[in-house]
């Protein structure tokens, strides 16, 4: 999301005299920082109207570059960590995993108040799965099989007495994934905590501020007028 602004400031110079052009790369650093700071909190504004409880990680993720005199650019833009997922929100397409596959949350996967994976249920997960692996002894890789209602058999990689396995359960729907045991007195059944995915596919959702480009200008062009007026009369 790349927006440049322009704004006609001719006149005002036109009028300054020889002493307060001086003053222009200054005032013009300044006022670029105000509206940058501007734009900042409209479009925080957005991402709230935008996104359903955007994570305060999130919003802190939405930074401002300030200019300086010998350098007139100010930049909002998102930092690094969170560009790598406000991308998606932005310009939508498809996400491919890093390795094998991306991990979805399932019905049984633990959320924060924002609806978000937390990272602590997702390493208890992986610690859980480690275990149950036996890495201080021979892994376990045989196939246990359990009937289901109407005959049908599920699959799972895992011992019987483990609560999590891995894999694709027969009859049921969800696909392949992390799957946690539930027993209910003599009924077993299963719940899916993290789905695997070959990808995800994102639609666009957040947008810049209706308006942007008007409102930006004009609160350039005054907060130059501010800053050039209050730079000759400190000058005096």
């Amino acid at each position: 999301m790349q927006k440049y602004f322009e704004s006609d400031v001719q006149r005002v110079l036109a009028a300054l005299s020889r002493a307060a052009l001086k003053q222009v790369p200054y005032a013009a650093s300044v006022a670029l920082n105000r509206t940058a700071q501007s734009l900042q909190k409209k479009m925080l504004l957005q991402l709230d109207a935008d996104i359903h409880k955007p994570t305060p990680f999130t919003k802190r993720g939405l930074a401002v570059k300030r200019s300086t005199k010998r350098d007139l650019i100010s930049i909002v833009g998102w930092l690094p960590k969170q560009a790598e997922y406000m991308r998606y929100q932005i310009e939508g397409g498809q996400r491919d995993p890093r390795k094998n596959a991306l991990l979805m949350p399932g019905k049984k996967t633990r959320r924060n108040q924002y609806g978000n994976t937390t990272n602590s249920f997702t390493k208890r997960i992986k610690s859980e799965l480690a275990a149950q692996a036996g890495f201080t002894g021979p892994r376990r890789n045989r196939l246990t099989q359990f009937s289901g209602k109407g005959g049908k058999v599920k699959q799972f990689a895992a011992a019987e007495s483990d609560r999590l396995f891995v894999g694709k359960p027969v009859g049921f729907d969800g696909g392949a994934g992390i799957w946690r045991r539930i027993n209910k007195g003599r009924q077993q059944k299963i719940a899916l905590v993290f789905a695997f995915r070959d990808d995800a596919k994102y639609t666009p959702v957040y947008r810049l501020p209706q308006g942007i480009d008007r409102d930006v200008e004009a609160t350039f062009l005054e907060e130059f007028k501010k800053a050039i007026a209050a730079a000759v009369a400190s000058a005096r």
